[in-house]
């Protein structure tokens, strides 16, 4: 009948529609980081505020691969100047794009635009205005109001990454800025986000280092130089769980001093927490596991946890394989 007619012809145009949007959708997912497919956006519609956070970011990082290339390149090589010309150029240009999104009034309320315009700031070592978009950036993400473990089995392994970048992102900015605490924090959120990104274990491990957080630090370089297959990886970190362990060793050991320069005076409680401290930084600290554990049993009264610390600084002189002569046995 007509009025059948009339009704399958909707439907197959509507279909039709349905497959142009998606094909559509797909050709800018596949072209979302082509620089010239967001500047043909613009130039049809200068407002489009996805376009333009895209092309900043494919801006950027076309200037991250001149660097890169520029790395490779002689000093006196007559091209390499002309290639950090290039780079320099992509990166005011990602200036410029990022800046306008978040000032347009869709871009002021959207995370990745925020994301972006942090990573181009941080680009050009404007640290204090790429921490705050980053900040901002974070706020604006409910996403990441989200346990990091519950973030990863809740959105897809881009989105996951992106809010990883982000927090090293964070953490980079914190250290410019000399706020080496919080930036710890960030490269250690930033890590649980990604987990088997072994450079970002490293990065975080050494952050941690740096602010005396060792027992912390050294399970993470540790693990990364597990999982590193690059030699030159491997390398640099084996150099830093030796510089570590001997920072560690050095500080442990002045603390455990302070704790017997405590425990002479009479002050035990004070003196425990030297040896706390001692093991925080040095958890391998045989010393401090043992005197920790005879003030806790023979000053305090904590058997069980003394016994713990005892069976803990044992173990340590067995793995060491450390023979029974050894004075720190007859103290055990």
């Amino acid at each position: 009948t007509p009025a059948f007619a009339r009704a399958r012809l909707a439907m197959v145009g509507a279909l039709a529609v349905v497959c142009l949007i998606g094909l559509s959708h797909r050709e800018a997912e596949a072209r979302k980081d082509d620089a010239a497919f967001h500047a043909e956006l613009l130039d049809r519609n200068p407002s489009h505020v996805r376009a333009m956070v895209r092309h900043a970011e494919s801006l950027r990082l076309t200037s991250a691969r001149y660097r890169e290339e520029s790395m490779i390149m002689r000093a006196d090589d007559a091209e390499r100047d002309y290639v950090l010309a290039r780079a320099e150029e992509a990166l005011q240009q990602a200036d410029r794009w990022s800046a306008r999104a978040v000032r347009h009034e869709l871009g002021r309320h959207d995370a990745e635009a925020w994301r972006v315009r942090g990573f181009v700031l941080i680009e050009l070592n404007r640290s204090a205005k790429a921490l705050r978009a980053l900040e901002r950036s974070r706020d604006l993400d409910p996403a990441l109001k989200q346990a990091p473990e519950s973030l990863r089995t809740t959105y897809s392994p881009d989105r996951v990454r992106a809010a990883a970048d982000m927090y090293a992102g964070i953490a980079r900015a914190r250290e410019a800025l000399g706020d080496r605490g919080r930036a710890a924090d960030a490269y250690l959120m930033a890590s649980r986000l990604a987990p088997t990104d072994v450079r970002l274990m490293y990065r975080a491990g050494l952050a941690l280092c740096r602010v005396n957080r060792y027992g912390e630090g050294l399970a993470m370089l540790l693990e990364a130089r597990r999982l590193a297959r690059d030699e030159s990886l491997r390398k640099d970190i084996d150099e830093a769980i030796r510089s570590a362990r001997k920072s560690a060793r050095e500080i442990a050991r002045r603390l455990i001093a302070q704790g017997h320069a405590a425990k002479a005076d009479g002050k035990m409680r004070k003196a425990v927490t030297f040896y706390e401290q001692a093991l925080e930084v040095n958890p391998a600290s045989v010393e401090a596991w043992s005197f920790a554990g005879w003030l806790r049993g023979h000053w305090f009264g904590n058997y069980e946890k003394a016994e713990a610390n005892f069976r803990k600084a044992e173990s340590l002189l067995a793995k060491g394989e450390i023979p029974k002569s050894d004075p720190r046995w007859e103290r055990i």
